[in-house]
């Protein structure tokens, strides 16, 4: 078991391939996040992340991280039978306030591969279609989840090391695929595009949804989320 979380009377738990529900529908479904086995060399072996260089936490004055394990890469998404892959950034969940529009910083040197200048924010309506879409597929497609992600700048930092930038309000002036940006280097600004709020308009729900891969494996992925959480802490220099 990796993590667990309960919604509308089930309890939800997350498993390395799967989604468990209980009570249940009689059927075990595989989630787009699920992993399956970890295969021969465990690519995110905590000693290989641990090598990696210190990143700089992209909201400034983070001082620690969130005590809700729902906001941890590798949490159940049971809204849209899926797994969380990033780290949730609220404010007030890390020890400083992240308004909307706060400033959204590169955790590290690098270039840019993705970035949604020419975003534009879903209806209410079509939001409600996607997530009904989930619901009746007990899966989150990998296009559904591109989308409820919102406005995203993505940054190759080299030697298989990315950081994805998700839910942001706007993308900061000169920055665009091919730009290159250092470390600490404002690129976004936080915001909640891709949510419901976001569909719906308004300034609620504001938090900026980072996720970092090497090797094209999301960090906390196949790690239980004590060991993920561990491995934040020692990459942001956190207590």
């Amino acid at each position: 078991m990796r993590a667990l979380d309960v919604a509308d009377g089930r309890l939800y738990i997350a498993v390395p391939d799967a989604l468990l529900l209980y009570p249940g529908t009689g059927q075990v479904y595989a989630v787009s996040g699920g992993e399956g086995p970890p295969p021969a060399g465990r690519p995110d072996y905590l000693p290989n992340w641990s090598a990696l260089l210190s990143l700089t936490s992209p909201i400034s004055n983070v001082r620690y991280l969130p005590e809700r394990p729902s906001l941890l890469p590798g949490a159940p998404r049971v809204y849209r039978y899926g797994i969380h892959h990033g780290l949730d950034m609220y404010g007030g969940t890390m020890g400083v306030e992240i308004p909307y529009g706060a400033p959204v910083r590169a955790v590290a040197d690098g270039v840019v591969v993705r970035a949604d200048i020419a975003y534009r924010e879903m209806t209410p309506a079509e939001w409600d279609e996607l997530a009904a879409r989930c619901v009746s597929l007990h899966d989150t497609p990998p296009e559904i989840e591109d989308r409820f992600r919102g406005r995203q700048v993505w940054v190759d930092h080299g030697n298989g090391l990315s950081s994805h930038y998700v839910h942001l309000a706007r993308i900061a002036e000169g920055i665009d695929v091919g730009s290159r940006v250092r470390r600490g280097q404002v690129i976004g600004f936080a915001g909640n595009s891709g949510t419901e709020d976001g569909a719906a308009g308004n300034r609620s729900g504001v938090h900026l949804h980072l996720e970092i891969y090497l090797n094209g494996h999301y960090l906390g992925k196949w790690l239980t989320l004590w060991e993920t959480r561990q491995l934040l802490q020692r990459l942001f220099a956190l207590p």
